[in-house]
């Protein structure tokens, strides 16, 4: 017998619904009443830090792939809103245990999910406990946008070019709020910042000049393109005024000022950046965000702000797809993995360091090693020249034709074109498959709202159709995906000649777009100086 236990906690709160006392109860209810506990495999997954709003938990997608292999024949928790508080997921998981006959215990609340009667009581259950996540995430909200309109700075890293002003209100002055200052010395980096992105349009000549002109950040580290680039996306820099309250406002953010309040002498700040998850700095949509008046003074003007903003996205549209790697040295660039999971970047040497060849002379290293200096991942560099030349004439030697130079340029724009094609349709079976789940979701309410045992039935049926419909057109996705990329390969060899030219002239950008049509990615393990390539069926 297998008994999974799953336990969730959002965070700490020192109540008594802590994860240990979690286990502890579920224990005493399987030893109790679950006859034959003595003998079963007990296995335990337990999401500490994590919501219930969506399935993005780790321990429980371990929890449904173990089902999978072997069906567990009870599920016992706490309580049903620890396995989740969105209605959908909780309709699909009980659907799953019915298929595997796994039986469903909640202890503090008792379900027979193998009649409709007590599957209607566990969607009913789940909707209550979905409106309560929702009205929790509104009573947030709406205490955020009280306190956006005050213009206070709640706290977090103090923005380059300000300091924090402690001022006390109320009637007897114990009361604290907290607002942003110019900092002018630092004000004065952060106005360069703008204007070298303004000339250059480049995020890594910015950090280049700033290193060049020996400006550090305030723990005396070189600026990255990675901090650059969060620095000018802040709307703390930015004045008020009708053109930023406009731009603002069109991304779909929550105004905390009206138009007409706006003063440019003001700055913006900007709440809500993160979402509530266990690792802090994912970031929210910005229709999530509240946008507010400080009481700063804002470094930068609407203009050049909104001109930055308009080049920044000109380039991550440019990172998308295909094009999001630019460099045109380093042949394996966004397909190159560490042995810790983390992506390999290049790191060139000096300009006048060049190989045999007359190419700049380059390494891969570890983000993951760079980034925590050594901490989570020790692994050393990959010398790039050599990588390089190894991958691709493996690569040669296995495929044995390459494209001519005539059909290069016919090729990229046929596959852009395609792809331009690809995107219009991925979108619009995104949206019937956004349809069906809405669908699916009113139709539980419904369910979970009737108590006619014969209407429940159908109910579950439509159910079913939606959430089989929609994973239909999952399938088809991946068909899709899995033809076009066969297609490529197919059209792309047969146009393979005169490799001399070829291999002779073609670029790197354009010979990435071959290597990623054979190789899906590499990881490099320096322990062991191995270099593991990931290839595409057919190519062996």
């Amino acid at each position: 017998m297998r008994i999974a236990i799953y336990v969730r906690k959002s965070k700490w709160t020192g109540r008594g619904e802590s994860i240990e006392n979690q286990i502890l109860m579920c224990r005493e209810y399987i030893e109790k009443f679950i006859e034959d506990s003595r003998e079963a495999q007990i296995l335990v997954y337990s999401d500490e830090g994590f919501s219930g709003k969506d399935t993005n938990r780790p321990e429980f997608q371990k929890m449904l792939e173990d089902m999978k292999l072997r069906p567990f024949q009870y599920l016992v928790c706490y309580r049903l809103d620890r396995l989740g508080r969105n209605l959908a997921d909780l309709a699909l998981l009980i659907e799953k245990l019915n298929r595997e006959h796994t039986e469903f215990i909640s202890i503090k609340e008792r379900f027979d999910t193998s009649t409709p009667m007590g599957k209607a009581m566990v969607y009913f259950s789940g909707v209550l406990a979905q409106m309560e996540r929702e009205q929790i995430g509104e009573r947030v909200r709406d205490n955020m946008y009280l306190l956006a309109r005050s213009g206070r700075w709640l706290g977090g890293s103090t923005p380059l070019g300000f300091h924090v002003r402690e001022k006390l209100y109320g009637e007897e002055k114990i009361r604290k709020a907290f607002y942003l200052e110019t900092e002018e010395k630092e004000a004065e980096i952060l106005r360069l910042i703008f204007r070298e992105f303004l000339n250059s349009h480049s995020l890594t000549k910015t950090a280049q000049k700033l290193t060049e002109k020996k400006i550090f950040t305030r723990r005396g580290k070189d600026y990255t393109p990675e901090t650059i680039g969060e620095i000018l996306e802040n709307p703390v820099y930015c004045q008020s005024g009708t053109l930023s309250y406009d731009y603002f406002a069109s991304l779909g953010c929550r105004m905390g000022f009206s138009r007409e309040e706006a003063r440019e002498e003001k700055g913006l700040i900007r709440y809500g950046k993160t979402v509530s998850a266990r690792y802090r700095g994912q970031e929210a949509l910005p229709r999530e965000w509240v946008i507010a008046q400080g009481e700063h003074k804002g470094l930068i003007s609407q203009e050049d702000f909104l001109r930055v903003q308009s080049l920044l996205k000109k380039r991550r549209l440019g990172k998308r797809g295909e094009g999001r790697v630019q460099n045109e040295i380093s042949l394996l660039s966004g397909l190159l993995y560490c042995s810790c999971g983390s992506k390999m970047r290049p790191k060139y040497y000096g300009k006048n360091q060049v190989n045999e060849e007359g190419g700049r002379k380059f390494s891969y290293r570890c983000i993951c090693r760079d980034k925590t200096r050594g901490q989570a991942c020790q692994s050393g560099p990959l010398p790039g020249n050599a990588a390089d030349s190894l991958v691709w004439e493996f690569l040669m030697e296995k495929t044995g034709q390459e494209i001519s130079m005539k059909e290069i340029f016919w090729e990229i724009r046929r596959k852009t074109e395609k792809e331009k094609e690809q995107g219009e349709e991925k979108v619009n079976i995104q949206k019937e498959k956004a349809r069906l789940e809405l669908e699916a979701r009113r139709l539980s309410q419904r369910l979970a709202e009737t108590e006619d045992r014969d209407l429940a039935g159908f109910l579950e049926q439509e159910i079913q159709k939606r959430l089989g419909e929609r994973e239909d057109l999952r399938k088809k996705e991946r068909e899709k995906r899995n033809s076009f990329d066969r297609k490529k390969r197919e059209n792309l060899v047969r146009r393979y000649s005169d490799p001399d030219f070829f291999a002779s002239f073609l670029s790197v950008p354009n010979k990435r777009i071959y290597i990623e049509i054979w190789i899906k990615k590499l990881v490099w393990e320096e322990e062991t100086g191995k270099l593991y390539l990931f290839v595409s069926p057919g190519l062996l």
